[in-house]
């Protein structure tokens, strides 16, 4: 039943959006450790790690993924300091993000045909 939920909200993503998923996860994978940055900042770099640079585009697919709370918003930290991203531990992923990409992740590799 919980694959059958997650495939229903797949189905209501772009790939930009999954695409943008993706990069939280292999950050997840590769142990990023948590950071705060300002909005723009944090875009810009996960631009540069989808190799395309355009930091407007990260921040068109990543409202998605808060909306569908599979990663975390940025808060408001001062009126001194503008938007923060808090990237923590989990490379922004909530635990149902973490779930759904390792949902789809043991998908793959379930598909994938024998090695012969």
């Amino acid at each position: 039943m919980l694959s059958y939920r997650l495939f229903q909200i797949a189905k209501r993503f772009t790939s930009g959006e999954l695409l943008l998923l993706r990069t939280f996860h292999d950050s997840l994978k590769r142990g990023a450790t948590g950071q705060a940055l300002g909005l723009s900042d944090w875009a810009r770099k996960i631009a540069k790690l989808q190799d395309h640079n355009l930091s407007a585009l990260v921040l068109k697919n990543e409202r998605a993924l808060v909306e569908e709370e599979l990663i975390s918003g940025y808060r408001d930290a001062t009126i001194a300091r503008a938007n923060q991203v808090i990237t923590e531990q989990n490379a922004r992923l909530t635990d149902l993000g973490v779930a759904f990409c390792t949902n789809i992740e043991v998908y793959r590799i379930e598909t994938q045909p024998d090695p012969e």
